[in-house]
């Protein structure tokens, strides 16, 4: 499984872009216990006093819910589904009084800001000018990283097959084309669009397909209750991904250095030569060893180009953030990043990702 930590991807994510001074923590703070305030005897289906996870996933799925509301619901709703937060439930004295709180350490109000910041944001078309495009495109707060490489390194080859894969419906639902399914879906409430990855001026075709995807593996499992998103950033694999964009298998290898490392380097600089003459869909993914600065454990990657002359890799990182190294760039000190990408050396790429996802040239159901 490839899952980074959905809070962490939250506040690398989202940036708050106003012209106005920005409010004061105090005035954040009596916004978020104000809205969670109004909403919480509506989001509290059972009137026991406590909102749970069940309240919560029902809750940010509904549209009536606006602006500062929708964002605190969503707030809620990442505290109580994080499972290293340990939270079963939330009481209403929790919202209104923060030393009742628990988890001292997490800021309620601040990632209040960051969510009502993405519900505020400027909504635009299903396709902006040019899209789809690789730049701008940024992991939201589900830990989805798999999906959004895969779909960031479709965007980079084949635009204008992902874009052929959405039809737009009357009243505001959209049809996504997977290979062998197709799934319709609503557009999203306020709060899956604070919790959704994000496509800058693209319009909203990311985090469209992210519910699509969450929406096809809640049917698959015959899961009859969940959020489509939470459902997509429950972890994955790109080879699945991979292989229901492209109706081609994919193929997952492990790197193992031990292995002997001119071996595993030889076998990467086939594979990356023939992937990107054929333009195949590559992804690698991370484990939880320690990583250069910059780096991101347990997470995926878009693989983009690779030159086999210098042997260098250009790699993607979906959070789409920028980076730059103290003292130049290496192992030790990682490597400048501009809107998640990225160039390193392929015996660096072997010692640091632990497996490569490649799309393979054979069909789906081929012998």
């Amino acid at each position: 499984m490839i899952i980074a930590s959905s809070l962490m991807v939250l506040t690398l994510s989202i940036s708050q872009q106003v012209d106005t001074p920005a409010p004061s923590q105090a005035e954040i703070a009596a916004r978020f216990t104000k809205a969670a305030t109004v909403g919480f005897s509506r989001w509290d289906k059972d009137a026991d006093g406590y909102i749970t996870l069940r309240e919560s996933t029902r809750a940010i799925a509904d549209k009536s819910n606006k602006g500062d509301e929708a964002a605190a619901i969503a707030t809620l709703h990442t505290i109580l589904r994080e499972p290293g937060l340990r939270v079963s439930a939330i009481r209403l004295e929790q919202v209104r009084e923060p030393a009742r709180r628990p988890l001292g350490l997490f800021n309620w109000n601040k990632q209040f800001e960051l969510l009502a910041a993405a519900v505020n944001a400027p909504r635009g078309p299903l396709f902006g000018p040019g899209a789809p495009q690789i730049d701008g495109i940024r992991q939201g707060l589900e830990g989805d990283c798999y999906l959004i490489a895969t779909m960031g390194a479709q965007a980079n080859l084949h635009p204008d097959k992902l874009r052929a894969m959405f039809k737009e419906l009357p009243d505001d639902r959209v049809e996504v084309q997977f290979h062998g399914a197709s799934i319709v879906v609503d557009g999203l409430s306020d709060s899956e669009r604070a919790l959704a990855a994000t496509s800058a001026d693209q319009g909203t075709w990311i985090s469209i397909i992210e519910k699509a995807w969450g929406t096809a593996l809640l049917k698959l499992q015959r899961e009859s209750f969940g959020n489509a998103l939470d459902r997509a950033g429950g972890g994955g694999n790109p080879t699945t991904v991979i292989q229901m964009l492209t109706g081609r298998k994919a193929i997952l290898n492990q790197i193992i250095v031990e292995d002997g490392l001119n071996d595993v380097m030889r076998q990467l600089d086939y594979s990356f030569r023939s992937a990107m003459e054929e333009k195949r869909l590559v992804c690698a993914g991370t484990d939880r060893r320690s990583l250069p600065p910059g780096l991101v454990p347990t997470h995926a990657y878009a693989v983009l180009g690779y030159d086999p002359t210098t042997r260098q890799v250009t790699m993607w990182n979906p959070w789409g953030k920028d980076f730059m190294p103290e003292g130049g760039s290496g192992p030790r000190t990682g490597y400048e990043t501009k809107k998640g990408k990225f160039m390193l050396p392929l015996a660096d790429f072997a010692r640091i990702f632990d497996r490569v996802m490649i799309q393979s040239a054979s069909r789906l159901g081929d012998d």
